[in-house]
C-alpha cells in the first residue's frame, strides 16, 4: 500500500499508515484515534522531538515504509513532553503513534530535516 504525505499540515490520517509492514499491535481496532491528543515538536526535527500527550500512553515512530524505528516509549506524564533522540534516523518523513494498550489514540507525522 501507498502512503500519503501530507502537504499542508503535520496531521496524518490513521489510514495512510501500510498496514502490512506495520506491528500487529497497530492492526487492532481503533477507537478515537484523534491527532488533537498528541503534540510533536519540533517540526521540523534535526536531533530529537518533544512528544506531549493529554493522555497516558506508549509511543512508536515509524518511517514513511511504515517500519518501526522507535518503540516502547511511555507517555506517564500527560502535559510533561517526553524528549526521544532521534538524531540516529536519516531525513524523511515519520509518524508518530500514540497507543493506550493495543488501541491506537492518535497519529501525528513529523519531518527530520538534518
Amino acid at each position: 500500500p501507498e502512503v500519503e504525505v501530507p502537504t499542508d499540515s503535520v496531521t496524518t490520517p490513521v489510514d495512510t499508515i501500510p498496514t502490512d509492514s506495520v506491528s500487529s499491535a497497530t492492526q487492532t481496532p481503533t477507537t478515537e484515534v484523534n491527532a488533537e491528543l498528541i503534540n510533536v515538536f519540533p517540526n521540523p526535527a534535526k536531533y530529537f522531538v518533544n512528544i506531549n500527550t493529554t493522555v497516558k500512553g506508549n509511543i512508536s515512530i515509524y518511517n514513511i515504509s511504515g517500519n518501526p524505528v522507535e518503540k516502547g516509549h511511555t507517555l506517564s506524564l500527560v502535559g510533561s513532553p517526553t524528549k526521544i533522540d532521534i538524531s540516529h534516523l536519516p531525513n524523511g518523513i515519520y509518524f508518530t503513534v500514540l497507543k493506550e494498550g493495543k488501541i491506537v489514540k492518535a497519529v501525528k507525522s513529523f519531518y527530520i530535516r538534518k
